[in-house]
């Protein structure tokens, strides 16, 4: 299965009153800085007005290895400034720390906000990834997420999965991926729904064993598990507008780089001609250009047909996936939320 299991995530976070640091929500804090004196005063001397609670990013290591799950959680939301190697790596590589790095990149790329306002975002954010669950026996969900610090692409976890938003649950029926629910945590306590999506055009049997048609339900589990935060859907057109420019401009640079890939290729072989002897460096260009050049049919059949399924039948579904004209649920009538090329509206009870 692509992702990680929920059962990963098995800390939980708390919420703190409205406008409070999170720094300043930890037992002991001052207490337990104090114990290594000589550190912080080297530490303060950095700083013209020392604020340990704000200048949280270059604390005494072994102060930060005391710390909970959650303590260091609170330090990263309020740190302004990157952490120290360890506490980057820690973020970088731990999954469950991971998630805490992509919703508050989630946050930021889905709409810049102060960070000591956004810890309750992140607390329901997360407590409602850990606790999701699709609801239906032989039903299985996981996480996956968007490379780095990118608000939509590829996943960290799959090459081969576009995600629209900075989060996709992986939904699988009897082992098998069947669907995936894409969203990102935005600004002011918001959740944009991005992409509700069938694994496959056909063939979906499994959509009989849910109460209601299948985008409706993946509004019912977002309602359901992120009770707090605003829920916003895409607008199918937005979708349409965004990546048709994107994969004809990648055709131009796809047609682009056949041209220079032949040209490289027509050089290597004319040095290693007049080169005496092996040599190992040219031979291993030859040989990355060599694979290029199998490589760019597949993709530029690939970008032709997305751009052919975005001005025809992808698109038209796109349209109409995401109209909600029927059921418990339909779209605001007041003006779409517009951020990174793509419009939302926000989903009220009908």
């Amino acid at each position: 299965m692509i992702g990680v299991p929920l059962s990963t995530y098995k800390e939980e976070l708390h919420r703190i009153a409205k406008g409070v640091l999170p720094t300043r929500t930890i037992t002991g804090y001052l207490e337990r800085l104090s114990s290594f004196h000589e550190e912080m005063k080297s530490i303060a001397s950095q700083y013209n007005e020392f604020d340990p609670f704000e200048h949280c990013s270059k604390l005494p290591q072994e102060f930060y290895e005391s710390c909970t799950f959650e303590e260091l959680c609170k330090i990263y939301g309020s740190s302004l400034f990157q952490l120290g190697r360890p506490q980057y790596e820690l973020f970088e590589n731990n999954l469950e720390y991971a998630l805490i790095r992509k919703i508050k990149s989630s946050i930021w790329r889905w709409g810049a906000g102060a960070c000591e306002e956004e810890w309750n975002t992140l607390v329901d954010a997360y407590n409602g990834i850990r606790n999701f669950s699709f609801g239906l026996p032989e039903f299985e969900v996981t996480l996956t997420y968007t490379t780095g610090y990118n608000e939509c692409g590829f996943t960290e976890f799959e090459r081969g999965v576009f995600l629209d938003g900075v989060f996709g649950f992986m939904v699988y029926y009897r082992g098998l991926h069947v669907m995936t629910i894409g969203f990102s945590i935005a600004q002011g306590r918001k959740l944009l729904l991005t992409q509700v999506q069938m694994n496959k055009e056909k063939g979906n049997r499994f959509l009989y064993k849910l109460p209601m048609p299948y985008v409706q339900y993946a509004i019912m589990l977002m309602e359901k598990f992120f009770p707090t935060l605003t829920l916003y859907l895409v607008e199918g057109d937005s979708i349409v507008e965004k990546y048709l420019p994107q994969y004809e401009t990648s055709l131009e640079f796809l047609f682009e780089g056949v041209r220079r890939n032949e040209e490289s290729i027509t050089e290597v072989r004319r040095v290693i001609a007049s080169t005496f002897g092996e040599n190992v460096t040219l031979r291993q260009s030859l040989n990355y250009y060599l694979g290029r050049q199998e490589e760019f049919p597949r993709d530029i059949e690939l970008t032709r047909a997305s751009i052919e399924g975005l001005k025809g039948v992808v698109g038209e579904r796109l349209r109409k996936t995401y109209l909600l004209d029927s059921g418990r649920w339909k779209l605001s009538h007041r003006a779409p939320l517009k951020i990174n090329r793509l419009r939302f509206r926000r989903i009220v009870h009908t």
